[in-house]
């Protein structure tokens, strides 16, 4: 039986063939996963393609590496930006992608750490207290005052990721309690050289629900949430209560809260609980990102290219998930009024959506996005009304910025941009035929995400 040619032998031999063609493609591999994408122009490039198609493995803790060469002498090394073009004209056509402990950034020296707060620099060093602001991205220490506000620290951190206010959730590392800025060092009883956990929070962006009929109808409406967001507005206010083992085959194991409304003729809501009369139910939430996300968790991670299964925490979007689309930002409102249309809102609907997400979209020049499908996300957030509706829709929306620099890496997303917007009824599961008709009880929800990662 012929020996198998294994990747690496495969790669040996092209080098010792004399004008063997240059491959235009790269396998990119784990022990658990290979993949083909276009040769990346640099080392940079190629570190970009890894974040995207390996999401578990973060940015700055990847390597990627070759045993592919005689000179490796069948071991993995490591490969460098300087030796990237060489790759290819030795037709080095496949690398592995490993990762590490993810390295300490240079810290920031003492005497520059915050010079916003003049008693940094106080003279009495049994006053001072140095902290370690940790994240998957960089690490910096601070040295403050005992009873100086964490707040400035955080916003300061912040602003050296480049994270937008509010988007990152600071933790003590010691024990994970939650801290919102207005604690000292003295207060949490830190000491010297403790650290601080950020980790990125995403908020369900203005969930709101409409119900109509052509009839009064005295409903109630429950809404949950998986352990994985919790609630942080509610609009008319009702308690939020912690699911019970009663709950758990329909709510699981988070959130819930329940309204109790009748519907009018022209369109609001009567909320009998605070006898509030409102255009429609509305609700956000924070995701948390220290809770494991709900099952199934790996297969998502190591396979983008499902878009069945949402987690607030752990979704994202990909070039290859044969959904997300990618749009420049002056083409983003037109496209979403008309995919919003198909997808069963009103004028008031589409208008208030758009409108909403408009200030986050105009941060960036370029948007990649998708809708959810129903069925998965009603798994994240599950939603009972009785009496039962005769059609339920409802709507969420993914997206993220993407730099101009990595528009190359988007090209498929880019060309289904033109497609037609109808596709997304089948993603998503609406029925046409209902939502439109005005004889029935309908339910109709909007809302969204911005993915900061």
């Amino acid at each position: 039986m012929p020996k198998a040619t294994t990747t690496r032998s495969r790669s040996k031999a092209s080098q010792k063939t004399d004008g063997h063609p240059e491959s235009t493609l790269l396998i990119l591999q784990t022990t658990e996963k290979k993949i083909l994408i276009p040769r990346p122009k640099s080392y940079e490039d190629a570190i970009k393609a890894v974040k995207r198609h390996f999401p578990a493995i973060y940015q700055n803790t990847a390597m990627l590496r070759t045993d592919a060469l005689e000179i490796c002498e069948s071991q993995k090394i490591d490969v460098t930006p300087e030796c990237w073009a060489d790759l290819k004209t030795l037709n080095v056509n496949a690398l592995w992608v490993e990762t590490r402990d993810a390295p300490a950034r240079p810290l920031v020296p003492t005497t520059h750490q915050l010079p916003f707060v003049g008693s940094v620099y106080a003279q009495n060093q049994q006053n001072k207290i140095t902290i370690l602001m940790t994240s998957t991205e960089l690490n910096l220490k601070y040295i403050i005052k005992r009873s100086q506000r964490l707040s400035k620290v955080f916003q300061s951190f912040s602003d050296a990721i480049g994270a937008c206010e509010g988007t990152l959730k600071f933790s003590n590392d010691s024990d994970g309690t939650r801290l919102s800025g207005d604690e000292s060092p003295e207060d949490l009883d830190m000491e010297d050289g403790d650290s601080i956990f950020a980790r990125p929070e995403l908020k369900g962006g203005k969930p709101v629900i409409y119900l109509t009929s052509p009839f009064p109808i005295d409903a109630t409406v429950t809404l949950g949430l998986i352990s994985e967001w919790t609630f942080s507005v509610v609009h008319p206010f009702i308690p939020i209560k912690n699911c019970s083992s009663t709950d758990a085959p329909v709510f699981g194991k988070g959130q819930r809260i329940k309204w109790q409304v009748t519907t009018q003729a022209d369109g609001t809501l009567l909320e009998k609980n605070t006898d509030m009369e409102v255009a429609y139910l509305f609700w956000e939430a924070h995701t948390n990102s220290d809770v494991p996300p709900s099952p199934p968790s790996s297969p998502t991670t190591e396979h983008p290219l499902s878009i069945d299964y949402f987690s607030p925490v752990q979704s994202n979007l990909y070039d290859s998930d044969c959904a997300t689309v990618a749009l420049p930002i002056a083409a983003v409102a037109q496209y979403l009024d008309k995919s919003l249309k198909v997808l069963g809102l009103h004028v008031e609907a589409r208008t208030s959506f758009v409108t909403y997400w408009l200030p986050s979209l105009l941060k960036h020049k370029f948007v990649a996005l998708r809708f959810v499908p129903q069925a998965a996300y009603e798994r994240a957030a599950p939603l009972a009304i009785e009496p039962r509706p005769d059609i339920v829709t409802r709507v969420f929306m993914l997206f993220k910025g993407i730099p101009v620099d990595d528009l190359l890496n988007w090209s498929s997303a880019i060309a289904r941009a033109d497609e037609d917007v109808r596709v997304w009824q089948g993603i998503v599961g609406v029925d046409e035929d209902k939502f439109h008709d005005a004889r029935l009880f309908r339910v109709l929800e909007w809302g969204g995400m911005e993915i900061l990662r």
